[in-house]
């Protein structure tokens, strides 16, 4: 399988969000066949908060992961490596 990120100029659907499901059709036209949606969350406390969710484009559904529809890592926003490496993780895990 070859990962490609689909150019952001592409996309029909700009206004996807964690919380809903995507519109599916407008993903397939462009050849998407995973979509990853990602909220990243900074407090005046300077914790960062990265939600994420993987869909399955062709198959209409979210991927779940060990039985969870989704992940959510928090931490103070000095360790925001190790966050990103947990939210790739994930998504790898998700579509591999």
């Amino acid at each position: 399988m070859n990962s490609v990120v689909v150019d952001k100029a592409a996309h029909i659907q700009r206004d996807v969000d964690i919380n809903t499901q995507p519109r599916f059709a407008d993903w397939r036209i462009i050849g998407t066949d995973y979509l990853a949606v990602v909220d990243v969350q900074v407090s005046g406390d300077d914790r960062m908060t990265i939600s994420t969710r993987v869909w399955d484009v062709s198959r209409s559904r979210i991927v779940k992961v060990n039985g969870q529809a989704g992940t959510r890592v928090s931490s103070s926003a000095d360790n925001r490596d190790d966050l990103i490496v947990r939210t790739e993780n994930y998504i790898l895990d998700a579509i591999y």
